[in-house]
């Protein structure tokens, strides 16, 4: 492993990593001080490891001067005359990796990356921040049309496409006209928003679309295609459902002579199980959408099960074994599920035999020389798996036997195989760039990302049914009825005049009490329209056009999924966008009538839509999600083909039996959906029925204490009866002792006065 320290200039920045010299990749972990911009000089010290595909790592990043790099870069790096060597030495650039290829879009950046896009300030000098597919196109010709030969301005993507003469006025402008915009470049926190720019729709990519989607990953070079499935899985009418709590819990490993490993495999088709782990959505409610600084986003919420081979994590699975699995994978669709639930079994101990819903989420193809390899992402309805409160507190009871801890509620629970290592880890986690960047890494980074581009869709989907609903605005039918009886009166006064039908003094009195009346009038109305009180126009300066009284709160849910930042709002062209890739086929000006129902000066103040977050279901069903599809041509026939072929698939024959799967599913879910709510009213009662025993017990346990000091008062009563009587008793006697004694003192002293009187007459 080689190592060295050098001098480079940054030449891209994304949200957690950075490239100098376009060579070396840091994470900004090792950055010292503060974060580089591109094109600023720093010092690196960076090592290289000839087996990664990394070849080059930095172990430290720091920033020199602080000042931008003054040399603009070169249009493409086949034109320039003197390229810069990197720490390799000079290297071309073919022309499809340039990250200086001007994008399909105008408006777009040339480097989107995904989820990973760059924060303004990290931007390229010579790009332009995303303003959306229905702002910002200003240019003098269509896109195709400015590719070849026109000419992009400022905002539009830079000096892509000009002429020469504009190029080298670009390129030599003057130090102060390139360093202005990027002081003014800073910012604010409502610009980074969970959102990547892209439809929804897209059925697969080949590697060039993976490139422009994912510029932070480096996709290994015999991926060739990934065909997206979970656009089918999971429809607009049908998307996943989270319906938690499914928690996982990671236990003891296995023995090595517990472990059953399948030798007999075939790498032509290999299988990857995403297992889901969610919290229930009271828990999502009360963690995501509430005011307090412990809020966190939802993406930290829900988790998936990672292999993790020393810091690098891969997603659980296995190749295809012909012998313990079944047939061929392409004639038989239940075969990988076999091959999922041997490679879980081997791998956790988990049994996944008794989910009955296994959703295909992508297929990965290699080529390994002439040969292809298919990698299948399959995710099984593991929240189906939970056990009950009676069941986990009888398998609580036997592992606490066992010496074995386990968490408190239901949960999910592996055991690794004798030397490998499960982490549960986030889905914010997985969106950030992994070290290495392997195969395996750069699967569970697409599979991250298309988990967040769904869930884009889905909560987006929402987003638009509620915009859709929400009323267009006050209206102004107590402005026009106004205007019309001040027309009315003039009107009125105008034909009093010429009739010469009132007189002078009573119209001067009349109209003097119509002033007074006027004043009496509006009086009230200004006070209405300021609320009475002086806290109230600011409020209803805030509140957007589409103000309701009440909304639900898995809509207040999908608004903060979308703020990253969870700063309470989202931006106008952010929301405009969001809406644009659902897949809708939505016009601009559609989106922006939406838009409008809920910004207020550029930004969304989500949390000011309603007065009220409720659990109140509102759905209308003449709100369609399908957007302008149907208007699309072909559209008809591709669905009646689609209906066609799901008609074909969906009834089987099973016992003799005709069973309509979709059907049988449906029920299935709500028969799911209503043994929730029977075991939470279980639960309730339970709970109720604990209380009340416990209060009985109390009760119980105070009246036996009642009993006990009733029974002391009694024996305390009867021992001050007996002292009482003894005292009585006691008290004769001493009185007949002290009468003795009187009278016998009164004798002594009639003796005593007897004696002395003898001796004074002696």
């Amino acid at each position: 492993m080689r190592q060295r320290v050098f001098t480079g200039v940054v030449t891209q920045m994304q949200e957690h990593h950075g490239i100098v010299d376009q060579e070396v990749h840091f994470p900004m972990s090792v950055v010292v001080g503060r974060v580089p911009l591109v094109g600023e000089k720093v010092l690196v010290k960076a090592v290289q490891d000839p087996l990664k595909p990394i070849s080059w790592t930095a172990q430290k990043v720091q920033t020199l001067n602080g000042q931008p790099f003054k040399s603009p870069p070169p249009l493409l790096p086949s034109m320039s005359s003197n390229p810069k060597p990197g720490i390799l030495g000079t290297k071309p650039q073919p022309l499809l990796k340039s990250p200086k290829i001007p994008p399909l879009i105008p408006s777009m950046q040339p480097n989107p990356g995904g989820m990973m896009q760059m924060s303004h300030h990290q931007q390229m000098s010579w790009s332009a921040p995303f303003d959306g597919w229905g702002a910002g196109l200003k240019r003098h010709a269509e896109v195709m049309g400015g590719r070849r030969g026109g000419r992009w301005e400022d905002g539009g993507g830079g000096p892509w496409g000009g002429d020469a003469m504009h190029q080298k006025r670009k390129r030599w402008r003057a130090a102060s006209e390139e360093e202005a915009p990027k002081k003014s470049s800073s910012i604010s926190t409502h610009s980074a928003p969970l959102f990547s720019c892209f439809s929804r729709d897209t059925q697969a990519c080949d590697y060039l679309e993976l490139q422009r989607r994912y510029p932070h990953l480096h996709l290994p070079s015999n991926l060739f295609h990934l065909q997206l499935s979970w656009t089918q899985s999971f429809p607009l009418d049908q998307p996943l459902p989270l319906r938690g709590p499914c928690r996982f819990h990671v236990g003891s490993n296995q023995l090595e002579s517990e472990a059953d490993v399948c030798e007999s495999t075939d790498d032509a088709f290999s299988v990857r199980v995403l297992l889901f782990s969610m919290p229930c959505l009271e828990d999502l409610y009360s963690q995501c959408c509430n005011l307090s600084k412990e809020a966190v986003h939802p993406t930290a919420l829900l988790k998936f099960v990672m292999v993790d081979s020393g810091g690098e994590l891969r997603l659980p699975g296995g190749h295809w074994s012909p012998k313990a699995d079944g047939a061929n994978p392409a004639k038989d669709g239940s075969t990988l599920v076999n091959t999922a639930v041997r490679c879980m079994k081997e791998q956790t101990a988990l049994d996944l035999s008794a989910c009955t819903q296994w959703h295909k989420m992508a297929e990965l193809r290699y080529l390994s020389g002439d040969k292809m390899e298919t990698v299948v992402v399959l995710l099984p309805d593991v929240w189906n798996l939970v056990p009950a409160e009676e069941d986990w507190a009888q398998l609580s009871q036997k592992q606490l036997d066992g010496d074995l801890s386990l968490p408190e509620g239901p949960s999910v629970v592996f055991h690794p195989s004798a030397g490998l290592n499960l982490s549960v880890v986030s889905l914010s986690s997985l969106l950030e760039p992994q070290t290495p960047q392997t195969r395996d890494s750069c699967e569970v980074s697409l599979m991250a990302e298309m988990f967040s581009e769904m869930l884009q869709r889905d909560f987006g989907l929402e987003l638009y049914q509620c915009l859709c609903r929400l009323p267009q605005g006050p209206g102004v039918k107590e402005d026009s009825s106004a205007l019309m009886e001040d027309e009315l009166k003039k009107t009125d006064k105008q034909t009093a005049k010429k009739k010469g039908l009132i007189d002078a003094k009573k119209r001067k009195l009349k109209e003097k009490e119509g002033e007074r009346e006027t004043e009496d009038e509006t009086e009230p109305l200004k006070e209405s329209k300021s609320g009475g009180g002086d806290n109230q126009p600011s409020k209803d300066s805030e509140r957007p056009l589409g103000w309701t009284a009440q909304l639900p709160r898995k809509v207040l849910l999908s608004w903060v999924f979308f703020d990253r930042q969870l700063t309470g709002s989202v931006r106008e062209a952010d929301l405009l966008n969001i809406l644009l890739s659902l897949g809708l086929f939505l016009s601009p000006a559609q989106a922006q009538d939406l838009v409008r129902k809920a910004a207020v000066g550029g930004l969304c103040l989500y949390r000011n839509l309603c007065s009220r977050w409720s659990d109140a279901d509102q759905t209308d069903g003449s709100i369609s999600a399908e957007g302008n599809k149907a208007m699309l041509p072909g559209q008809a026939c591709k669905e009646r083909a689609s209906a066609r072929r799901t008609t074909n698939t969906d009834l089987v024959n099973y016992r003799g039996n005709v069973i309509n799967l979709p059907n049988l599913l449906q029920t299935l879910e709500s028969s799911k959906a209503a043994q929730c709510e029977l075991e939470k009213c279980v639960a309730t009662l339970q709970a109720r029925l604990e209380a009340a025993e416990a209060r009985q017990a109390s009760t119980e346990q105070e009246q036996a204490h009642q009993k006990e000091l009733k029974r002391k008062l009694e024996k305390a009563e009867t021992l001050n009866r007996t002292y009482e009587k003894s005292l009585r008793e006691n008290s004769g006697q001493m009185i007949s002792v002290i009468e003795k004694m009187q009278r016998m003192v009164e004798q002594t002293t009639a003796l005593t006065n007897a004696n002395a009187g003898k001796d004074e007459k002696a």
